[in-house]
């Protein structure tokens, strides 16, 4: 609860109905969810989910469960909970589903949980995409597979069929992105940007945004090229230089996972910093922090991520100051070090959110301030929804025992 984590993993239906949001149904094959689909004249939403993700978790109990994403996709779908890995606890009913979701994950290539399909009421796929954001994303989202101007599958068919009109190229790539087919996306964004000029505008620019994922990418450049003109067509101020920061940083760390080194992008950052020196300079210095992090050497840890905060607080976001702390309360047992962490977690609470309070207060409690601590922690524990592991974190601190 102390970290947000991406909304993506890489690589059964349920038996039980909800009592509100979508209700999934309880057929037993793929022939009776298409017998309802064509009684109902409905097409068929199939959730296409492991056990082991965190963010199919975070969809099935927050947002499928609300009563605006119920309404919808019980007006239009017939709904499937699909669980595509298998586990030593699956009853007899998941089990039967086990040959389809075989067909599902291996035919169709689902390899990033959770992923959302979409069939026609003949059991053809028309559209998917994949990832879990907020209720007014997913209603988004659902309503282009009622669009066959905005539905993948229709659109991939047209696209190598060899349509290149100028929408469509534009649709295409869009559907590809959010369908995670890094590969057709690119492709058909290439041939779109070619098709218009190569021009950045209001029209496409959040296209551009979100097609910008490594520095060799023909979006990155475009957004590189020109940041004030990109943040003027997308109507968000620093929105280019954020986008250029964040994909350096992933591609530095990336090849310092890949060659298991702090130096690993070395060569990467000497070839980019006369191009973009400052994003350049922020990127090698917070991927260094997080390959320390990721590679468990806490002596490099402390001493990067004190001085990557030390050069770059104000650009340093309350996350991952909440982020940085909460690793120092874990592995750090120097005073000096846990205070300057207590800082950092101080900076972060004015995004006013009980997980970074209660990074606070855990420090605060390491610190031997422990009265402060409980304090804060009954305050975040107010403001969260699930209060319990807030309550047990109180215990253990009027106890005086150890919260690390």
């Amino acid at each position: 609860m102390k970290k947000w984590f991406a909304v993506l993993c890489s690589l059964p239906l349920l038996a039980a109905a909800q009592d509100k949001g979508i209700q999934f149904t309880h057929a037993s094959s793929w022939e009776e969810v298409m017998q309802q689909a064509q009684k109902e004249k409905k097409m068929i939403f199939v959730d296409a989910f492991t056990t082991w993700c965190g963010p199919c978790k975070y969809l099935s109990k927050e947002v499928f469960t609300q009563d605006k994403v119920g309404k919808y996709f019980n007006e239009h779908f017939v709904s499937v909970k699909l669980q595509l890995d298998t586990t030593d606890k699956d009853d007899d009913y998941v089990k039967q589903w086990y040959p389809y979701a075989s067909k599902v994950m291996n035919g169709l290539q689902v390899n990033v949980f959770p992923t959302l399909l979409f069939f026609d009421a003949n059991g053809q796929p028309v559209h998917r995409f994949s990832g879990a954001g907020n209720a007014d994303g997913l209603l988004a989202d659902a309503a282009n597979a009622l669009n066959p101007d905005q539905q993948f599958y229709t659109l991939q068919k047209r696209y190598s069929s060899g349509d290149r009109d100028v929408e469509l190229l534009r649709n295409f790539s869009n559907a590809a992105l959010k369908a995670y087919k890094p590969e057709a996306a690119e492709k058909a964004f290439t041939d779109y940007m070619q098709a218009t000029g190569s021009q950045v505008t209001p029209e496409n620019a959040q296209l551009v945004y979100f097609m910008a994922n490594k520095p060799s990418d023909l979006a990155f450049e475009l957004m590189a090229a020109d940041p004030k003109a990109f943040d003027k067509a997308l109507g968000k101020t620093g929105a280019a230089n954020e986008r250029i920061g964040t994909v350096l940083y992933e591609s530095f760390l990336q090849n310092m996972m890949i060659r298991n080194s702090d130096n690993g992008a070395t060569e990467q950052v000497a070839a980019l910093k006369t191009k973009y020196p400052a994003a350049v300079a922020y990127a090698d210095a917070r991927a260094r922090v997080n390959y320390a992090m990721n590679t468990n050497n806490w002596p490099a840890f402390t001493k990067a991520a004190s001085d990557f905060v030390k050069k770059y607080g104000p650009k340093v976001s309350p996350e991952e100051k909440n982020n940085l702390a909460w690793a120092f309360f874990e592995h750090v047992s120097d005073t000096k070090q846990l205070n300057e962490a207590l800082a950092w977690s101080k900076a972060s609470l004015v995004a006013n959110d009980p997980n970074f309070m209660d990074t606070y207060a855990n420090l605060l409690h390491k610190l031997g301030r422990t009265p402060e601590a409980v304090q804060v922690e009954t305050k975040a524990m107010g403001l969260a929804s699930d209060k319990e592991s807030f309550k047990t974190t109180i215990e253990k601190m009027k106890k005086g025992q150890k919260t690390w």
